[in-house]
């Protein structure tokens, strides 16, 4: 994904992970998900 952005730097990208992301609003960190999806789905 980083090669998309060739004028970025790799700090400028967050690893997330799926699972954690679904968790969040459970535990109340966050709002709903909202639009996050696989690359390419």
């Amino acid at each position: 994904m980083r090669s998309d952005a060739p004028d970025q730097t790799k700090e400028d990208f967050v690893i997330l992970s799926s699972t954690k992301v679904r968790e969040m609003p459970s535990q109340g960190h966050c709002s709903a998900a909202g639009n996050l999806a696989r690359r390419g789905q």
